[in-house]
């Protein structure tokens, strides 16, 4: 699998937050663990009071497998109850990625249906002089110390392919989109909330390559997800 699909998104005024749960969890998800080039399905909500306030996680064939044809029936052909939530939704934000190699591996053990407990999702942008040795930082330094944190589970980083952004709160929409989402993006797994307190996370952000390259970046933004639930496939 290569591709990542993620999904941020705001309920907004017009729909409640039982009505928008109930159908993520029982209808949007349900019908995307019949596609063959869907693997993994999570929800995840937001520790802080900015929107969008919900993130879902698909793990993809590829990138392109958004487009599959089965996917797009879908999408072409929506329940009344998925139709009505689209016409009303504040914020759906959808992007599409294509996973950064090399791919390091999780805390023996891992289970992919059973993800951290918490997601630390940081994404950049770099100038082009300098991606060659931001990826060699983050992958021959950043992620290695990471995994020293007590509470790491998993890292991956990932590449922006596809973005496609539609709702109905003006202001909120216009902040994404092509050309408005960072094209590096990195989700750090970990078991509890306490991983930012402990000397191996610190250690990881002090390093003097690591100010180097957080100084030279041209966009960082990070923002820290609690796990909702999982499916699998039955």
């Amino acid at each position: 699998m290569s591709g990542l699909l993620v999904v941020l998104s705001e309920p907004g005024p017009t729909i409640p937050e039982a009505e928008f749960n109930d159908w993520y969890d029982t209808e949007h998800v349900p019908d995307r663990i019949l596609l063959p080039c869907f693997h993994s399905w999570s929800r995840w909500t937001s520790t802080d009071a900015s929107p969008p306030t919900h993130l879902a996680l698909y793990d993809l064939d590829k990138p392109e497998s958004l487009d599959d044809p089965a996917h797009v029936a879908l999408i072409q052909n929506p329940s009344p109850r998925e139709a009505s939530i689209m016409s009303r939704i504040a914020l759906l934000d959808i992007r599409a990625y294509e996973l950064h190699e090399p791919v390091h591996p999780p805390r023996a053990g891992y289970e992919v249906t059973k993800p951290g407990e918490y997601a630390s999702v940081a994404e950049f942008d770099v100038p082009a002089e300098l991606e060659d040795e931001f990826n060699r930082w983050y992958d021959e330094e950043h992620i290695p110390m990471v995994t020293k944190i007590p509470q790491w589970a998993r890292s991956r980083r990932f590449v922006l392919k596809v973005v496609r952004v539609l709702g109905t709160e003006e202001e909120l929409v216009s902040k994404y989109g092509e050309g408005r989402v960072a094209k590096y993006l990195t989700i750090h797994e970990y078991t509890d909330a306490h991983a930012g307190e402990t000397v191996e996370f610190k250690a990881a952000l002090n390093t003097p390559w690591t100010k180097e390259m957080l100084g030279k970046v041209s966009r960082f933004e990070r923002r820290v997800w609690r796990f909702s639930s999982s499916w699998e496939r039955s």
